[in-house]
């Protein structure tokens, strides 16, 4: 890709993680949240989970850790960070302006999506000893409890 591209500078990897909720930290993270990573002492940022060995007790103890983002990126999330905490989100305020310029994406044009927020009914977590059942592509048939 750099080959190809001379002026790209940096690459993000973006993906799809799992979301853990912790309760001890204060952090509840689930999935389809966006997390950005900044490096702490010796962490990079990113802990790579795949990479390490479990102790005798049973602790699983990582044994490397990716690099840190570029001085570039980690500026512009203190920027951020910065901005958020002196005034309110934009986000929906330009969700406001998407929904009035782009009526089309508000409401679905010749089967096309919506891009709107579908609503907490449609977010349903399950429990991960939940059993769904064989073959459905949806949780329609899932006790919702």
């Amino acid at each position: 890709m750099l080959s190809t591209f001379k002026s790209i500078r940096i690459g993000l990897m973006v993906g799809i993680g799992g979301g853990i909720p912790n309760l001890e930290s204060g952090h509840d993270i689930r999935l389809g949240d966006i997390v950005v990573s900044t490096p702490s002492g010796m962490f990079g940022g990113v802990k790579q989970y795949d990479f390490g060995k479990t102790t005798a007790g049973g602790v699983f103890e990582p044994q490397g850790y990716l690099n840190p983002p570029p001085r570039v990126l980690l500026n512009a999330v203190n920027k951020i960070k910065t901005k958020h905490i002196r005034k309110p989100s934009d986000v929906p305020k330009i969700l406001r302006e998407m929904e009035e310029n782009n009526p089309f994406m508000v409401e679905p044009h010749q089967g096309g999506p919506s891009y709107l927020h579908q609503g907490s009914d449609n977010d349903r977590l399950f429990q991960t000893r939940y059993q769904h059942k064989e073959g459905a592509k949806t949780c329609d048939e899932c006790d919702q409890e």
